[in-house]
C-alpha cells in the first residue's frame, strides 16, 4: 500500500475535520462529571478511534515547510 506523507497544516485540517464531524455524545461524557471512570475510558478511546480512523495509510514524519521543519518529534537539545 502506497504511503503519504503529510505537512503539519495538512495534518491539523485532517484532525479538525474529524473532530468537527465526531458524535456530540462523545464530548458530552467526557465533559460530564458524574461519568464512571471505566465509562471516560470507553468515550477516550471510542473517540479517538473515530478521529484516526483511516489514519493507518499516512506516513506522518518531519517534513520540510516554508517555516523550516515540521518535527513529529522535538529535536534533542543540547546532544552536541
Amino acid at each position: 500500500m502506497r504511503r503519504t506523507k503529510l505537512h503539519a497544516a495538512d495534518l491539523r485540517l485532517r484532525l479538525a475535520l474529524r473532530l468537527a464531524v465526531a458524535p456530540k455524545h462523545l464530548f458530552r461524557l467526557l465533559w460530564e462529571p458524574k461519568v464512571r471512570p471505566h465509562e471516560r475510558d470507553a468515550t477516550r478511546e471510542a473517540l479517538v478511534a473515530f478521529i484516526t480512523e483511516g489514519w493507518d495509510s499516512l506516513d506522518i514524519e518531519a517534513v520540510p515547510t516554508r517555516d523550516g521543519v515540521a518535527h513529529s518529534i522535538p529535536p534533542t537539545m543540547g546532544n552536541d
